[in-house]
């Protein structure tokens, strides 16, 4: 797992033949743990199997069962993140096996038969990377906005840079000097970059190693503090003062412009200075520092939205960030619209096979208890698909069905419609 993250300081799986994934999502962490573990592993050539378990809670719950219908979820999700897939059992004492247990993982395993060969051997492929920090709340708290808003993406490290059209680095300080130097020598070359708060900063915490036209005078004196966003960045935000539930890096713009401002509280809430409820009013003018600033392709964020998101889920937030997405990154591999937020979507590659396979999941996943439940199978309409690769695609059908699907084409982007789907389906580009 990423959150050992001794283990992947020292790469102790490069021990492994192959990467076991462990998660039951019902308790675990949720159903989005799994894409940023795939990805990264794939994309450091090892083979990975996602296991999870038939049990509602943990492991070895005696009588405990998964919906079926969450199981089947689980595994199309494993297969278009590009896992094998395992469900785990524990046998009762008498040896006897629990035939109700196989099943519900036997209905997940039909379908299974039906879509694997379109997600094993695939890797992942997008022009948008997020650098890796190990600072769990960080790094999925990006994952979970780029999930949200079907921006498919890829583990980004100094090899694979020029790969990239768009880098984003969370808020957690990781980056080496060295690093820092090779991420700023290709913004230099035409690379663009979001970072998040103390993700800009040099080994020091002193002053920032990433050049994003903007001085660092420190941190705030404030618990919390308040958004004003400009209308560059204001798509589907409001334009009143909207709050962070942690303050923002304090810097001076040198060559930057600033998309939004900080609106500062009165005074912070203590035993001395008391404003009813949670947080203090706004003062009524902004102040000199901005809350986001853009230099050329570089755009900084001075929260940290990326975990504030992790635990609070403001929507502001996702949408602002999502608005930062939209400004720089111009040539994605996939684009989707009309899915909704609980929609995932994973774009893999089978070279072998010549052909590219975009995923489209949707079943949410709801709180209930201390549990999230998966049961509401929906049918999804409407949703469409821009797909820019540069071999020549062929044929163009849908997965399990293997209905054909007509597809417009204009340069090396393809339209396609996606017929209406029920939990999962996948498009196929044969070239």
């Amino acid at each position: 797992h990423l959150v050992n993250k001794g283990g992947f300081v020292n790469r102790l799986y490069d021990m492994n033949t192959h990467q076991e994934l462990e998660d039951l999502p019902t308790t675990w962490g949720g159903y989005d743990k799994l894409p940023l573990e795939a990805k990264y592993h794939l994309q450091n050539g090892n083979p990975i199997v996602a296991m999870s378990g038939k049990f509602h809670k943990s492991w070895g719950e005696f009588g405990g069962f998964k919906n079926a219908d969450a199981i089947k979820y689980e595994a199309a999700a494993m297969i278009s993140y590009g896992a094998s897939c395992n469900f785990g059992d524990q046998l009762h004492p008498s040896g006897a096996m629990d035939v109700e247990t196989y099943r519900n993982i036997g209905k997940a395993y039909e379908y299974v038969e039906k879509i694997e060969k379109y997600g094993l051997g695939g890797m992942p492929l997008s022009k948008l990377g997020m650098w890796l920090t190990l600072n769990d709340k960080a790094d999925h708290g990006v994952v979970n906005i780029l999930l949200e808003t079907h921006n498919d993406f890829i583990v980004a490290s100094e090899k694979n840079l020029d790969q990239l059209e768009l880098l984003i680095i969370p808020s957690q300080q990781c980056l080496t000097d060295n690093q820092s130097q090779k991420i700023n020598d290709w913004v230099k070359r035409g690379g663009k970059l979001i970072v998040f708060g103390e993700g800009a900063m040099d080994q020091s915490g002193k002053q920032f190693a990433l050049d994003m036209g903007v001085d660092y005078l420190g941190t705030s004196a404030f618990n919390f503090d308040f958004t004003v966003v400009k209308p560059e960045l204001g798509k589907d935000v409001v334009s009143t003062p909207f709050l962070n539930y942690e303050p923002a890096l304090l810097t001076k713009p040198t060559t930057a412009t600033a998309l939004a401002a900080i609106r500062e509280p009165y005074f912070n809430r203590t035993w001395e200075k008391y404003s009813g409820h949670r947080a203090t009013p706004y003062k009524l003018e902004d102040s000199a520092y901005p809350a986001v600033v853009k230099n050329g392709n570089v755009i900084f964020f001075a929260h940290k939205l990326d975990q504030m998101y992790y635990s609070s889920a403001v929507r502001l937030h996702r949408q602002m960030v999502s608005n930062a997405i939209d400004m720089l990154y111009q040539s994605p591999n996939l684009k989707v619209k009309n899915l909704q937020s609980c929609g995932r979507v994973s774009f893999l590659k089978q070279e072998k096979e010549n052909r590219y396979v975009a995923h489209l999941l949707y079943a949410p996943a709801l709180q209930r208890g201390d549990v999230q439940v998966i049961e509401d199978f929906v049918p999804i309409s409407g949703v469409e698909i821009e797909v820019n690769v540069p071999e020549k695609v062929k044929h163009v059908y849908q997965i399990p069905d293997g209905k054909k699907l007509s597809f417009s084409k204009s340069g090396n982007v393809l339209k396609i419609k996606v017929p209406t789907f029920t939990m999962h389906t996948g498009i196929v580009m044969e070239y």
